[in-house]
């Protein structure tokens, strides 16, 4: 991967964080604005962004090999999220629980994790 592609990469994953974090935004406000009606294709896009996130990891980690092992760990906290999302299927099905499951664990941990990513990445993309 040329520094081109490598700060295209970059690029977009750091905004895709920023999206997914206004999704997830959206989705908590939902719950108490009955007019925001797209909640949940919202929260379905942000399971898929996770998986686009999860697939972009490897490559990031390929292109930074062991040049920034601080990148690297961040990257791999990523697993911190998914982990989350164990506990998904479960919530689902009970409403005051997914909205409790969502704001206190899911959204702060992502919110940690991309925090601390997007910190790692901004010298990449800031240049």
């Amino acid at each position: 991967m040329n520094a081109y592609e490598r700060f295209e990469l970059y690029h977009f994953y750091y905004h895709l964080l920023n999206t997914v974090q206004e999704g997830l935004d959206y989705v908590l406000e939902s719950f108490h604005k009955l007019e925001l009606t797209e909640a949940e294709k919202v929260f379905s896009d942000i399971m898929r962004a996770f998986y686009h996130i999860d697939s972009s990891n490897v490559l990031i980690m390929d292109s930074v090999a062991e040049e920034d092992p601080l990148l690297l760990h961040e990257i791999r906290r990523f697993d911190e999220v998914i982990h989350e999302l164990d506990h998904l299927e479960f919530m689902f099905f009970q409403p005051l629980t997914y909205e409790t499951y969502l704001k206190d664990r899911l959204a702060p941990v992502f919110v940690l994790w991309k925090d601390g990513i997007q910190k790692r990445l901004q010298p990449y993309i800031l240049q």
